[in-house]
């Protein structure tokens, strides 16, 4: 895609995080965005643009080709969804259809008031545990946790709304993109077994906890805060 450094001025970001950062800072006519990306869930990303009040388009790139993965990215806020590989003929016209659409120029973006935002960062922590969403670490009073990647993504999930009772469908939804079916449902079983042991085996507090019929939550006792750092 540097082609499109002909025709737009593009800035690259390698993830997530340092795309939304980037919104306190300066004016964006569209967003490109993949779903799959290193640090944290694209979906998510485009979640977080919008609680923020941003209303530029996005455009999401992915892998995933379902009718359900489609409707799931558009449900999350995106304006348009392309299955990749892409042609960039297809892309850019895409693009400028977009840019056309709200009626948006190089003159009237530069007029856009930047908004003081405060992005998620790449340490959460609830409690005694942290992550590290950069370098996708876990601590646990202080002890490192290694986690599989969906394990990881699975407790970067219930840790970002603790107390809250995550259905199934609510999980697969937001890191799969696509609807549950029965065996999907022992998957996300398997994977929260395996994070639990890891997490809670050996400490009296238990963080990980099941609601039979509902779904999964992340138990803070003490109802702490959570901090952003």
């Amino acid at each position: 895609m540097p082609s499109l450094n002909t025709k737009f001025e593009v800035t690259w970001v390698s993830g997530g995080l340092d795309a939304m950062l980037l919104f306190g800072y300066q004016n964006y006519q569209v967003l490109i965005l993949e779903t799959n990306l290193p640090d944290t869930d694209g979906l998510q990303v485009i979640r977080t643009i919008r609680k923020y009040g941003f209303t530029l388009p996005i455009i999401i790139l992915s892998e995933r080709e379902t009718a359900q993965d489609r409707i799931v990215g558009l449900q999350a806020g995106a304006d348009d969804y392309l299955t990749k590989p892409v042609s960039l003929q297809e892309l850019m016209l895409r693009l400028e259809i977009l840019i056309r659409r709200i009626g948006l120029s190089e003159e009237s973006a530069q007029g856009c008031v930047l908004r003081e935002i405060n992005f998620p960062s790449s340490e959460l922590r609830v409690g005694d545990v942290i992550i590290h969403r950069t370098n996708r670490t876990v601590k646990r009073a202080g002890s490192s946790i290694e986690l599989r990647k969906k394990e990881f993504e699975l407790l970067e999930l219930l840790m970002e709304h603790p107390n809250e009772v995550m259905s199934k469908q609510r999980i697969m939804d937001t890191l799969w993109g696509h609807g549950l079916d029965a065996n999907e449902s022992r998957v996300i079983d398997n994977h929260l077994c395996r994070l639990r042991a890891k997490l809670d085996k050996g400490y009296e507090k238990k963080y990980i906890s099941t609601k039979r019929g509902a779904g999964y939550t992340f138990v803070n006792q003490e109802d702490e805060k959570r901090v952003i750092m």
